[in-house]
C-alpha cells in the first residue's frame, strides 16, 4: 500500500475527552450534571510517548479545577492553544487559582463498542481542600466558582512542577459555585479510537 493511502496520523479524532462535572450534596446526590468535550494537548503526545516506553510514572495522577473567586456571574474562556503548558495555571492571579487534586477513584477501563477490549479510561477528581495552589480560597464566603479543568501526568507527585497537561478544557457556558458541604466532582473519559 502506498504512503498515500495510508492514514499515520493520530489528532483530536483519534483521542476523544469527554467530560461530566457535577455538584455533589453532603448526602452525595448529583445536584447539577453537564456534558463536555476537552482540547487533547501537545503535552499529551509526550505522555503517551512515555507510556509507550514502559514509563509508568507518567500515567494519569491528578486534575486541575480552575476557579474564580468573587462570585462570577460569567466567565470568558481564556484563549488557549494546545502547547500551552504549566505557566499558564502558575500564572493565574486574583481572582483567579486553580484546584491540584488527586485522582479520587482507581481509573477504569471500558469499551465504546464490539471492535475494543478496552479503548476507554475513565479518570474521577473531586474538589478537596480550601486554598488554591497560588494561594486563593476556596469557599463559598469566597464566590468561587469552577469553570475549567486539566487532566495531567504527575511523574512526581510530591513536585507540583512535573505535571504535565494531557488535556484541558473549560464548562464556561454552565458554572458551578462552590456550596459549604458540597464538592464538585468530574467524570472524565478519554476514548482512543484507531483509524478506518
Amino acid at each position: 500500500m502506498s504512503r498515500k493511502n495510508t492514514i499515520d496520523r493520530v489528532d483530536s479524532h483519534n483521542i476523544v475527552g469527554m467530560l461530566k462535572v457535577f455538584d455533589i450534596a453532603e448526602d452525595g446526590t448529583v445536584l447539577n450534571v453537564g456534558t463536555l468535550y476537552n482540547k487533547f494537548m501537545a503535552g499529551g503526545a509526550d505522555i503517551i510517548a512515555q507510556l509507550l516506553t514502559g514509563n509508568v510514572a507518567f500515567g494519569i495522577k491528578t486534575m486541575y479545577i480552575e476557579f474564580e473567586n468573587g462570585s462570577p456571574g460569567a466567565i470568558v474562556e481564556p484563549a488557549y492553544s494546545v502547547s500551552d503548558g504549566l505557566e499558564y495555571y502558575t500564572g493565574l492571579v486574583s481572582p483567579k487559582d486553580y484546584l491540584r487534586v488527586p485522582i479520587s477513584l482507581h481509573p477504569t477501563l471500558s469499551s465504546s463498542d464490539p471492535a475494543y477490549a478496552g479503548n476507554q479510561a475513565t479518570f474521577f477528581g473531586i474538589t478537596a481542600g480550601i486554598v488554591g495552589v497560588n494561594g486563593l480560597p476556596f469557599s463559598e464566603s469566597a464566590g468561587s466558582v469552577a469553570y475549567g479543568g486539566a487532566l495531567m501526568a504527575s511523574p512526581d507527585q510530591a513536585v507540583p512542577t512535573s505535571d504535565r497537561i494531557f488535556a484541558r478544557t473549560y464548562w464556561t457556558d454552565r458554572l458551578f459555585p462552590k456550596h459549604d458541604g458540597r464538592q464538585i466532582g468530574v467524570q472524565w473519559t478519554v476514548r482512543v479510537v484507531a483509524n478506518d
